[in-house]
């Protein structure tokens, strides 16, 4: 889930920064207002004027419409409902990420083991948007460490849906471990400072 994280940031957002979507074809209609394609999508759960605009993507995974950041917001205890810009702060845009794949995580890593990653893309984009960006990382995560991607090669199996021994043994052998600390669970305290 590593390398689908890091696949869909690589695709969603190209410079590992939370950005806000770009007008662009797919969102926005010859001689309608910018993003007057998601106006009144029920299934994204805008219903006033001006939503498309105000629930454009915005975050590591673009999320989409006034249901989504209501609902994720929610679970963040963060209001982007009422304030949607706050998806684009690191830290949040991180929590977004990870809350979005882990649930759509069995799926996921279903679509990645059979070498599916077309149908990865979707469950985050609804298309194929940046798939070869996001296939790339798993091709990069295998020169890296071969037995720890094992999805980019197919090679080996895992068991219950975790890292094989191996690239676990690997990686530890390899790698100095990290001691860090846990952060605090509330980041409403912290300003958001958009990126430069």
């Amino acid at each position: 889930m590593i390398c689908a994280a890091l696949g869909t940031i690589r695709a969603e957002s190209e410079g590992f920064l939370p950005i806000s979507e770009m007008q662009s074809q797919f969102n926005t209609r010859p001689g309608e207002a910018p993003f007057g394609a998601y106006d009144g999508r029920r299934a994204l759960g805008n219903t006033e004027p001006g939503d498309g605009a105000r629930f454009k993507g915005r975050g590591f995974i673009q999320l989409t419409g006034r249901a989504n950041y209501r609902q994720y917001g929610q679970r963040l205890g963060v209001d982007l409902e009422a304030n949607p810009d706050l998806a684009n702060a690191p830290e949040i845009a991180a929590l977004l990420l990870a809350l979005f794949l882990a649930d759509r995580a069995d799926a996921t890593r279903s679509a990645i083991a059979s070498g599916k990653f077309a149908q990865a893309r979707r469950l985050v984009n609804g298309g194929v948007h940046g798939l070869d960006r996001f296939k790339d990382v798993f091709r990069l995560a295998d020169q890296v460490w071969p037995v720890a991607a094992p999805a980019a090669s197919g090679a080996t199996r895992r068991r219950r849906g975790r890292q094989p021994v191996a690239a676990v043994a690997h990686v530890a052998a390899t790698s100095r471990f990290l001691t860090a600390g846990k952060d605090p669970v509330d980041l409403r305290d912290r300003a958001y400072t958009p990126a430069p």
